[in-house]
């Protein structure tokens, strides 16, 4: 079944979430772990999903942002988990091992979790992944910042390790 959610931008429990049922559009209230739902006929659907499309074109300008790129690998938030009642794994910090072509195509290993694999609906790459710097450059920037301090080239190593971020 397919279905669009949206995570309210002040409290991370709070959604609203539209599917089909028969010829219905439900929309899904979640408010403080209540629900409340409403189902529209596909006319009414359309003319409040335009409605809910002007309204966000007077507040940006119709300007829409492009979604963030992740890559397996990457350590990301987790925006939207498939369990989107229960809040507890919502901005929850892992890496991600896994994309699908289903609606909950992230699969995200957290660690020191009740459970370490959760699938997402939602994932944001937790900071820009910056351009890998070659080894060179790492061990030249390393030795700046350790000159006139007694070290070795183990402290180099070390050093670089730390500006490439492992």
């Amino acid at each position: 079944m397919t279905h669009h959610a949206a995570q309210c931008a002040h409290a991370t429990g709070d959604e609203i979430r539209a599917h089909t049922v028969g010829a219905h559009v439900f929309l899904t209230s979640v408010v403080d772990r209540e629900l409340g739902t409403v189902a529209l006929e596909s006319d009414d659907a359309r003319t409040f999903a335009r409605g809910i499309l002007a309204l966000a074109d007077e507040v940006d300008g119709g300007k829409t942002k492009p979604e963030p790129v992740v890559r397996i690998g990457d350590t990301v938030t987790i925006v939207r988990p498939e369990g989107c009642c229960d809040p507890e794994y919502r901005g929850r910090v892992g890496v991600l091992t896994d994309v699908d072509n289903t609606d909950c195509k992230y699969r995200v290993r957290v660690e020191g979790a009740e459970r370490d694999i959760v699938w997402s609906y939602e994932v944001r790459p937790l900071e820009p992944t910056p351009a890998r710097a070659d080894r060179e450059s790492l061990v030249t920037r390393a030795k700046e910042l350790l000159t006139g301090t007694p070290h070795t080239v183990t402290d180099i190593i070390a050093m670089a390790n730390f500006l490439a971020g492992e």
